[in-house]
């Protein structure tokens, strides 16, 4: 996955002696493009948000911004589904207040944002009961839930608020509301960001970023190659390796862990 090789990029390019162990055939996990008939089909994510120099200064070492893609200014649109119809998400003061997203009393609800109450003592929010709080269940549902299901594949009545929009979090945390909060990081000095902004693919697909990294890492990534054991010794760990009908075991300093949940 992207994570284990990003880590394994990085120690590399620290010199460091690594190995990444893949039990599939292939890099990037959820990461994967394929051309079907012409069509460019995505198994996980479709795109990223360049809104970071350091994504932007290693695309640049693997060679791979002249193979970005930018999306369309005519694709800025989005359109959430209600009562069977598609609406477009307004985008301005005056689309906000016309919209029939959403109710009047939902519209005032959002307005009144600055007024919520504060969360619960010692106990951590999903992104459903943060929003709902603070926006209203009418936003929640035909704002919020949409997106993050288009991000996270998951259920906001399940995902936490500090992990997967810790920024929210951290301004009603620090400011008491988003509203006071977003006004606060307006006056403050702006981290560098990329000279050119927004969605953005590779005229090959999200896949090309892990084979990429792959590439780099070349002889170090072994594919195919599962780890089914894992013990400590006196100088670090050993790790048992199952390779077809083969069996290995590898001695190393450290290991990094870069796996799903389960």
């Amino acid at each position: 996955g992207i994570s284990g090789l990003g880590a394994a990029y990085a120690l590399a390019r620290a010199g460091v002696d690594v190995r990444l162990l893949e039990a599939r055939d292939e890099v990037g996990g959820v990461i994967r493009s394929e051309r079907v008939d012409g069509y460019l089909i995505e198994h996980g994510p479709n795109s990223g948000l360049n809104t970071s120099c350091e994504v932007e200064r290693l695309l640049g070492e693997l060679g791979l911004l002249s193979e970005r893609v930018f999306a369309s200014p005519v694709a800025r649109k989005r359109f959430i589904v209600r009562d069977g119809r598609p609406l477009p998400l307004p985008t301005s003061p005056w689309a906000f207040v016309t919209t029939p997203l959403w109710s009047a009393r939902a519209k005032w609800r959002l307005l009144a944002e600055p007024l919520a109450r504060r969360p619960p003592p010692g106990r951590e929010e999903t992104v459903m009961e943060f929003v709902t709080r603070r926006l209203g269940r009418e936003i929640a549902e035909y704002a919020v839930d949409p997106f993050v299901s288009g991000v996270y594949a998951g259920d906001p009545n399940a995902l936490s608020i500090q992990s997967t929009f810790p920024l929210l979090y951290v301004l009603e945390r620090d400011h008491g509301g988003l509203v006071r909060g977003a006004l606060a990081r307006m006056v403050r000095p702006k981290p560098p960001r990329p000279a050119q902004r927004g969605i953005y693919s590779f005229r090959t697909g999200m896949g090309a970023l892990p084979r990429a990294l792959g590439a780099f890492l070349g002889e170090r990534v072994w594919l195919g190659t599962s780890v089914v054991g894992l013990t400590r010794t006196s100088d670090g760990f050993r790790l048992n390796l199952e390779r077809g009908n083969e069996r290995s075991t590898l001695d190393t300093e450290r290991v990094v862990l870069a796996l799903p949940a389960d």
